[in-house]
């Protein structure tokens, strides 16, 4: 009797200028239990170390299969990857991040056992002094459709918009390619446009992807075309859902509180309060804002999100100066 052959996963891995990181998240890849899977790095034109470290590692794995290519931004990066996939089921990892042994082994394990298209597992957000917080990790097990995920994707906190620490058969993402124009949020959209295509989704709450929080990541760095970027990014997204679902309002606004701690009062700009009026102001951002209430969101995010509604400007002032002190912690 023939043994059957276990599917190919394709592991993607956008990658600039990531030295520090790249030999913790290769190799948290290739030491998996399971392991007929393909590694697809994309390096998107670094000018550090990487790529030497990188081709390093396809000499000691044919498994790992590096594409050096010009830096077009993690989309490109992404969909360069898609294009080379040859594995009957994808995964997307994050060059900083790193993932659990038995991550592709629990991951396709429980999709084939539940007949499912795709799915999602729980993290860890581990910081730069070693310390971590767990997220979606009370190892259960549910069975939703394309609807109620493509809602879950609106709700920013749980992370089910981001496209790591997910597995989906490949031949559903089809065509469905990162909006390499969208240097913020790229991610989110995908996953939406993907639920056109997908129907039964399981959320596996068991953490087996570990996120790095880098303080110095493009999210937080300072930079002056902040609002433009995720400006963007909040529009592609309002455009392709519409103002049917309301849930969209909450996105953006979630997505406000982020320009107000990581641009509006990020110690290097220069303009804060004048930021944060202009960024109140712009009616995208100005709507959301009004037609959000903060439901499930943390006792903090409310509170700002009342000092925006209320134009209490010097609380929000207050608070995002505080965050900005935690992040440098």
């Amino acid at each position: 009797m023939e043994k059957a052959v276990k599917p190919l996963i394709s592991i993607i891995i956008p990658a600039y200028n990531v030295e520090k990181y790249i030999d913790r998240c290769i190799e948290s890849i290739v030491s998996q239990t399971y392991n007929n899977i393909e590694v697809i790095v994309v390096d998107d034109g670094s000018t550090d170390k990487t790529l030497d470290k990188l081709n390093e590692w396809s000499k000691k794995d044919s498994r790992v299969k590096i594409i050096p290519k010009k830096n077009g931004g993690v989309s490109s990066a992404r969909n360069v990857g898609l294009d080379k996939a040859t594995g009957e089921y994808v995964s997307f990892v994050d060059s900083d991040d790193f993932i659990a042994d038995t991550y592709c082994e629990d991951m396709l394990n429980t999709l084939l056992s539940n007949n499912a298209d795709y799915i999602s597992c729980g993290y860890n957000r581990v910081y730069q002094d070693g310390h971590f917080e767990t997220f979606n990790a009370d190892n259960e097990l549910k069975i939703i459709d394309s609807k109620e995920f493509f809602n879950n994707v609106l709700d920013v906190m749980p992370g089910y918009g981001f496209v790591h620490m997910k597995m989906v058969r490949r031949n559903l993402i089809g065509d469905i390619r990162f909006n390499e124009k969208l240097k913020a949020g790229e991610d989110a959209l995908f996953n939406a446009e993907l639920c056109d295509k997908i129907g039964k989704i399981v959320i596996y709450n068991k953490p087996l992807y570990n996120y790095y929080f880098n303080e110095n990541s493009i999210v937080r760095k300072y930079d002056e075309n902040y609002v433009n970027k995720y400006y963007d990014s909040m529009k592609a997204m309002y455009d392709y859902i519409g103002s049917g679902n309301k849930k969209v309002y909450s996105y953006i606004a979630f997505h406000v509180l982020l320009i107000c701690v990581n641009y509006c009062y990020h110690p290097k700009n220069e303009n804060q309060k004048k930021s944060l009026k202009e960024v109140c102001n712009i009616p995208l951002f100005k709507e959301s804002i009004k037609k959000t209430n903060g439901n499930n969101w943390s006792i903090f995010r409310k509170v700002t999100l009342y000092t925006l509604k209320y134009k209490l400007y010097f609380m929000t002032a207050m608070i995002c100066k505080f965050r900005q002190r935690q992040f440098k912690k």
